[in-house]
């Protein structure tokens, strides 16, 4: 197993884009089905359905893909998401608890 494992680090290491695309669509997954059953969760200034919900969430993941590939734009990207979110998105969302990796 630890021969596995090495040479698993080895690969995401040598194909860093790749590798971040997998975590983040095994995120994503798992954030849309915990998330998906959601259906009131109010913004601050408009309420929100939720497939507009579902978009705030995949536009969170944005900044998660680009996180060790362009790791200043993927930091600024979270940091305007953020703030864009808390005025204009819903109140909480799962991809919230990703910008503790973010930053």
């Amino acid at each position: 197993m630890s021969n596995f494992k090495q040479r698993l680090l080895s690969w995401m290491h040598g194909h860093v884009f790749a590798g971040d695309l997998i975590i983040t669509l095994v995120i994503g997954v798992l954030l849309f089905g915990v998330t998906g059953s959601i259906t009131y969760n109010p913004g601050l200034l408009f309420d929100l359905n939720p497939s507009i919900q579902m978009a705030w969430e995949a536009a969170m993941l944005i900044p998660l893909l680009i996180r060790r590939w362009r790791p200043q734009t993927g930091a600024l990207l979270c940091v305007a998401l953020a703030l864009t979110h808390l005025i204009f998105g819903p109140c909480i969302l799962g991809a919230d608890i990703l910008a503790l990796v973010m930053l």
